[in-house]
């Protein structure tokens, strides 16, 4: 047997770059009774798109290797045995059996009739393999400031350094995306979201959200009480300045006029560029001085990276589509 598309409820893809209000709209969806949201977890393009291949032969090195490493990280239960058992029995496998059946069994309780969506930041690009894997599939992709990307970043990061100056290529990279690419897509199956929306008019913009999902709206989606981490406890806010309350506010918008440094805002508005007015972000034309730019220099010649970045994007103009450090790495997991 094998499993066709149309049997399939429509899965949902979530990304964008860290800190720009992923895990908000994952827990705001994952309250609804027709949704398993599943954030930062399984990162099934991450660990293994390009390290097995889509062919489906490897599947039991792929289960074995979710099982090992959900449980020896987060402590989450992946049932090896039936997943084996149900990919096994198919006349084929395909890299969309794989991932949809280790969702099923291992966060949706073996119901293959439930919807779910995965939450994995900076995978933007894998949005079209995802809508092609899983062709009735939908995909947000999460905008934020870049600059109140950076300022929250650079309090939450445990990046070494300097390097939490990479959220400006990353955010770039995303940003530059969504208007050449993203808009190409069907606009029934990938919505662009910005975190503004989200938080400064909850309800008119989860209304819209519903819409595009098919679903319908309820009053839990603006309830933080409804909210759950993935071990089933109350989720509170993971706000770096710690200054949100257990509700969806807006209090972190614009919070980078107060706490970026002056040489962040003009180097975030510098490389960023025409980007900032496309997403109707507004620049702030920061005039830099001389000791403004002496502590850019200090940043950026104290961090490597920061300086290869800075060459790659002179040369191409692009950002980066990436962390600072390699997430697949265990060493690198406190940073993911």
């Amino acid at each position: 047997m094998h499993e066709s598309f149309i049997e399939l409820k429509a899965p949902l893809f979530i990304t964008g770059v860290y800190r720009s209000g992923t895990t908000l709209i994952s827990k705001i969806l994952d309250s609804h009774a027709d949704l398993t949201i599943v954030s930062d977890t399984l990162h099934f393009f991450r660990f293994y798109l390009d390290k097995y291949n889509q062919d489906g032969a490897t599947y039991k090195r792929i289960v074995s290797d979710t099982a090992h490493r959900l449980y020896d990280r987060y402590k989450i239960h992946v049932p090896e045995n039936d997943i084996n058992e149900y990919l096994g029995r198919l006349s084929e496998i395909s890299f969309r059996d794989i991932y949809n059946t280790i969702m099923i069994q291992t966060f949706c309780n073996g119901d293959r009739n439930a919807r779910w969506g995965e939450k994995s930041l900076i995978q933007w690009t894998n949005i079209p393999l995802f809508l092609h894997l899983f062709p009735k599939g939908q995909a947000i992709h999460m905008i934020r400031d870049p600059r109140d990307v950076l300022a929250s970043y650079r309090e939450m990061t445990n990046e070494s350094a300097n390097k939490y100056l990479d959220a400006i290529f990353a955010c770039l990279h995303s940003m530059d995306w969504a208007s050449k690419v993203g808009s190409t897509l069907n606009n029934k199956q990938y919505l662009i979201l910005k975190h503004e929306d989200l938080v400064t008019n909850p309800n008119a913009t989860i209304h819209n959200i519903c819409n595009f999902l098919n679903i319908q709206y309820n009053e839990n989606m603006t309830d933080f009480s409804s909210f759950r981490d993935q071990t089933g406890n109350p989720w509170e806010s993971n706000s770096a300045f710690g200054d949100i309350p257990n509700n969806i506010t807006a209090v972190s918008v614009g919070r980078w006029q107060q706490h970026l440094k002056s040489f962040e805002i003009g180097l975030t508005e510098s490389i960023i560029g025409n980007l900032l007015e496309t997403f109707d972000y507004e620049p702030s034309h920061t005039k830099l001085t001389r000791q403004d730019l002496q502590l850019m220099w200090e940043h950026i010649h104290s961090t490597p990276l920061i300086q290869q970045r800075l060459r790659d994007w002179l040369h191409t103009g692009e950002g980066v589509e990436s962390y600072p450090s390699d997430p697949t790495n265990p060493t690198h997991w406190q940073s993911d």
